[in-house]
């Protein structure tokens, strides 16, 4: 599962953005090989419990890549992000990027939004994508 060098070779937990990266990614591949080890229905209460967990730790992932970005991009070469400005304010936020990557997920995975099947249907293929971009994103900076 793990391989020799993230077991011995691993960062010490600090304030470097991809050591905090490394310990975030490992405990979202622990929640996700928990979540894929047992039956759901059988253990509703756990599979809560798990899945809360999940997106408390993607929102962690996807705030160290946001640090990572802004140290690694300069500020004037972003994309214009003007567009946001027609949603809410508490939509604004950065903080939204952890539930739409787990809805991204639920999408991909069969999922549908209540009431919204053919929207649904329409935004799998897009959500496929992006969780394919989150692996490899996550996969380029473990290693």
């Amino acid at each position: 599962m793990f391989s020799f060098r993230s077991i011995f070779c691993r960062p010490k937990k600090s304030d470097y953005p991809l050591a905090r990266f490394f310990y975030a990614d490992l405990e979202l591949r622990r929640i996700t090989h928990d979540l894929d080890s047992f039956d759901g229905n059988k253990e509703p209460q756990r599979c809560q419990k798990l899945i809360e967990r999940l997106r408390k730790t993607q929102q962690r992932v996807m705030e160290v890549l946001w640090t990572i970005v802004k140290a690694c991009v300069i500020e004037e070469t972003r994309a214009s992000r003007q567009y946001r400005d027609k949603f809410p304010e508490e939509l604004r936020g950065d903080h939204m990027s952890g539930p739409l990557w787990f809805g991204a997920e639920c999408l991909a995975a069969g999922s549908s939004v209540l009431n919204h099947e053919s929207e649904s249907d329409e935004l799998r293929p897009l959500a496929r994508h992006i969780t394919k971009v989150m692996d490899a994103v996550r996969t380029k900076l473990r290693e």
